[in-house]
């Protein structure tokens, strides 16, 4: 009997940008491409459930169902595992919500981070109460959870029991890497640049790196920082301006203009991959400022693209970059990030990883060894794939 899978990538119009769309795109990439490999036995039927409207791009060997979104995903994703869960053997779920009753004989769902339980200030009190039910619920139920690194498992344990260790796995986040075939935006020119790709929350702490630039403008005055991401200004959105965390942190547009800086940060929205190819493969040097991170998969792009990276010195950020990037030891700190970022530049082409890291980076994270981890769990196969947990200790080589 052919093996049945289903996965729900449901995503509400808030998601379909950032960090859980790519990770949903990339992981079906390499779910395609096992099915393809025959590594899921003869004829597989994969279906990946999406919202009718919803950009997705279908890749060739999985079913592709489109749903309603009226009435929203968490109703919708009920209504699957309620309805539809006995006609599969796994059933994934990409984003923390797992339904009160699945069907399925295996149930996985991910979980991305904790940040409503370490950044209670960005959160409104409801919001991490519903994440709080359902991530209780989630351990309750799955035959495993999968945590984007081993940080967040154990962060996961920590904050709700050692109960929960043996259905718990980490699994890195999946990255692609293709060959651009578009230019850094115009408005660079040929200047060297420094680049940053995010949301403009105030826990992404694009404000200090903004300060700690324009330290650095004298010493480099031909060097530019660019951003790309969707930006913040005066927006009252729960999740981007919350109370004291918000005025603390002032939002890109608001602090740029406060500096006197419009000519040297040149902040592009969002980009397509192809355009972000080419800002990585241009960069003097990446740098990742957030004050919290579940994987930060911005980090692990750099180096896969052979260029330098500056993070905050986070578990999960010396977890993925496996310890090759350089690290500022308190992010709020704009002469700690300077002085990080003044020593990379200075280290000029010795700063770069080896293209022997490089490729070991897109190795470890390409879509279809992540998605062989996630294959296992949903078949219960252990010849697939081994568990992520020893590889993070692996030192850089």
């Amino acid at each position: 009997m052919s093996l049945r899978l289903a996965i729900s990538a449901l995503l509400p119009p808030k998601q379909r940008f950032g960090g859980v769309a790519s990770f949903a795109d990339n992981l079906l990439l390499g779910v395609s491409e096992m099915a393809a490999s025959g590594a899921l036995g003869a004829d597989p039927q994969v279906t990946v459930f999406h919202f009718d409207g919803q950009p997705i791009t279908q890749r060739a060997g999985l079913r592709y169902e489109a749903i309603p979104p009226r009435r929203g995903r968490f109703y919708r994703e009920a209504e699957l595992g309620w309805r539809r869960g006995r006609e599969f053997d796994g059933f994934l779920f990409l984003n923390y919500f797992t339904p009160p009753r699945v069907g399925a004989e295996r149930v996985v769902t991910t979980i991305h981070d904790l940040q409503y339980r370490h950044l209670p200030q960005a959160w409104p009190w409801r919001k991490r109460k519903w994440l709080d039910l359902c991530l209780r619920h989630t351990l309750r139920k799955c035959t495993t959870v999968a945590t984007i690194s081993e940080a967040v498992r154990q962060d996961v344990l920590a904050q709700f029991g050692q109960q929960h260790a043996t259905r718990v796995q980490a699994i890195w986040n999946p990255v692609r890497w293709q060959e651009p075939v578009a230019e850094a935006p115009a408005a660079i020119g040929e200047r060297p640049f420094l680049l940053a790709v995010g949301v403009d929350r105030p826990q992404k702490n694009f404000a200090t790196l903004i300060q700690a630039f324009a330290k650095l403008k004298d010493d480099h005055p031909d060097l530019a920082l660019v951003i790309a991401g969707q930006l913040r200004s005066t927006r009252h959105d729960a999740h981007e301006r919350t109370g004291a965390m918000s005025q603390e942190l002032p939002s890109t547009v608001e602090l740029v203009e406060r500096l006197g800086l419009s000519d040297r940060v040149i902040v592009t929205g969002f980009v397509d991959n192809d355009v972000l190819a080419a800002l990585y493969q241009r960069a003097a040097a990446y740098v990742l400022p957030s004050l919290f991170e579940g994987f930060g998969m911005p980090a692990v792009e750099a180096l896969g693209w052979g260029t330098p990276a500056i993070t905050s010195d986070l578990p999960p950020l010396r977890e993925v970059t496996l310890g090759a990037a350089r690290y500022v030891a308190d992010p709020l700190s704009a002469d700690a990030m300077a002085t990080e970022i003044d020593a990379t530049l200075r280290a000029g082409e010795s700063a770069r990883p080896s293209a022997k890291f490089s490729q070991r980076i897109r190795d470890l994270f390409a879509p279809q060894a992540i998605a062989r981890q996630y294959l296992s769990c949903l078949t219960g196969d252990a010849s697939l794939t081994a568990s992520i947990a020893t590889v993070a200790k692996t030192p850089p080589g």
